[in-house]
Parts: C-alpha cells; structure tokens; sequence
C-alpha cells in the first residue's frame, strides 16, 4: 500500500510525501533501483540534498557496471525540460542559484555525469560544501 501512494505522490508531484512513504518501505524494496531513483529525485526536488547525496553514493557502490556508468532506469528520471528550467532559473534568481544548481546537479547526475560533476565542483565553494566535498571526492575516488 504504501508503495502505491508514494508512486502516487511522486506522479502528483508531491515530493516530500513520496520520499516520506518511500522511506516507510522496507529496505530491499528500498533498494530496489527504480525505487531507489525516484527516492532521490523526490529528495532533491524537495532540497532534501544531503539524504539524496547519501542514496546516489549507495547507487555509486552497488549499481556500478563494468563501464563504470550508472545503470539509468528513464522512467524515474526527470525530462530534459525540468533541467532546462531549472538552468534558466539559476539566470533569474540569485538568491536562490545554489539551491537549483544543486537540484541540476543531483538530477543531470543520472543522464550527464561529467555536466553533473562539473556543477557539483562548483558548488564546493558554496553553502554546500560540507555535503558536496566529501560526495565529490567519493565519486571520484570510486570512479577510477
């Protein structure tokens, strides 16, 4: 039941409450990729960064192939068209521009991980860093 509502939820746009029930399954559904991708879209979505972070590393040292790329399940990931707004807002709201470049870069992480590494890179001088350095170093670590 509750990973009926949360997929409801989550479609509504409703993402605090998806990564809320999502959170209530238990951990191998958890850890069940689709699942897994929507819990960390609905964390960025709702500035959740740091559990976001903390689920992409888990996908980072269990989903891995021999290419070393991300396996990418494209029915949780966000349309190109969400990114785009998203950079177009990083233009318009400065107050405001770390926020969405770290929702662009937990998001593109999925389609453009060298775009998403570079953004990440940038953000270890902002408000961030206390989450993004040690996550940025992680991923590169573990991508050699």
């Amino acid at each position: 039941m509750s990973e009926m509502l949360a997929n409801q939820y989550f479609i509504s746009e409703r993402y605090s409450e998806a990564f809320e029930e999502y959170s209530k399954l238990p951990r191998e559904k958890q850890n069940n990729i689709i699942i897994k991708e929507k819990m960390i879209i609905s964390a960025a979505f709702d500035e959740n960064f740091e559990d976001a972070l903390s689920m992409i590393k888990e996908l980072i040292r269990d989903q891995f192939d021999k290419s070393n790329k991300i396996k990418i399940n494209t029915e949780a990931y966000p349309s190109i068209e969400v990114i785009n707004k998203f950079e177009s807002q990083t233009k318009q709201k400065q107050g405001y521009k770390d926020v969405i470049k770290m929702k662009i870069a937990i998001l593109t992480f999925f389609s453009d991980q060298d775009k998403s590494l570079e953004i990440f890179k940038e953000l270890k001088g902002s408000i961030y860093a206390d989450i993004v350095t040690p996550f940025f170093n992680y991923h590169i670590k573990n991508s050699k």
